[in-house]
This record gives structure tokens, C-alpha cells and sequence, in this order.
């Protein structure tokens, strides 16, 4: 830490970061280092993955649902891609 200390301002040259009174440049660095940069953009960037590793490619979204008489049936999917006890639940909810 001396190291940054010392040359802080040479080293932050050019980083933004939007609550440094939250978490600082500094303990971000060291959180990615100690956590490996997939994990650390998963948890501390809400940055899971790039868009080509995305299993549902073609999404749609409503910001209210269509109306159901033109449809006979309507399935929605919430999908947890991945199973442990922090992760989400898988949904499913069929209407019709």
C-alpha cells in the first residue's frame, strides 16, 4: 500500500469511480486480484458475463403484459442458470 500511496495520483490517472467514499479504487483493486476478474465483475460490477455467452440471446420485454385474449397461452421463464444457496430461483408461470 505504500507503493500506491506514494504514486496515487500518477496511478489514478484517468479511473472514475462513482461512490469512492463507499469503496475506493484502491480496495476494488485488491478485492479483483483477490477474487479473480470473473468473480470480481459478477459480484462487485454486476457484469456476469459478455453477451455472447448468454443462453437466452432473443428476449423480450414488457413493461406491462400483452393482452392475453389475441394469445390462448402465455409462458414466462425467470431462469437461474446456476444452483447453490446464493443463487436465484428458477420461475416458470403459465397462463391460459
Amino acid at each position: 500500500m505504500s507503493f500506491f500511496m506514494a504514486h496515487e495520483e500518477e496511478m489514478l490517472e484517468g479511473t472514475k469511480i462513482l461512490w469512492s467514499e463507499y469503496l475506493d479504487y484502491y480496495y476494488l483493486m485488491c478485492k479483483k486480484q483477490a477474487m479473480g476478474e470473473k468473480s470480481f465483475y459478477k459480484e462487485l460490477q454486476n457484469h456476469p458475463r459478455s453477451t455472447d455467452e448468454y443462453i437466452f440471446q432473443n428476449l423480450m420485454y414488457w413493461d406491462r403484459l400483452p393482452e392475453l385474449r389475441i394469445w390462448k397461452l402465455a409462458m414466462y421463464i425467470d431462469p437461474a442458470i446456476k444452483a447453490g444457496k446464493k443463487n436465484d430461483y428458477s420461475a416458470i408461470s403459465i397462463i391460459g
